[in-house]
């Protein structure tokens, strides 16, 4: 009977997200834009601050709202590599054109 013991393993990590030491990807990318925007205009204080009050902000918008709503930020305001390459057609509520 103790021969017949089931030695298959459910994996729990896989669906978790990957991190860079405590922080979550995206997290780390939060922190790191107005980091480097504040290097670069030469301001490193005020972008340590807006970094640290934006990872703040976006830490309580991820737990109130969850991953979709920034996906769906993401997508309806920032382009995509499919919006810059289609930005040459008409708008799809157009149906007639005329010259």
């Amino acid at each position: 009977m103790l021969e017949k013991i089931n030695n298959h393993v459910i994996l729990n990590h896989i669906d978790k997200p990957a991190r860079l030491l405590l922080w979550s990807v995206d997290q780390v990318i939060v922190c790191i834009c107005p980091c480097a925007i504040g290097m670069i205009t030469e301001h490193i204080g005020l972008g340590i601050a807006f970094s640290i009050i934006a990872s703040i902000g976006f830490k309580v918008f991820k737990k109130k709202f969850g991953n979709s709503k920034i996906r769906s930020i993401l997508y309806w305001n920032f382009p995509t590599s499919e919006t810059l390459v289609k930005k040459g057609l008409p708008p799809s509520h157009v149906r007639v054109w005329h010259k």
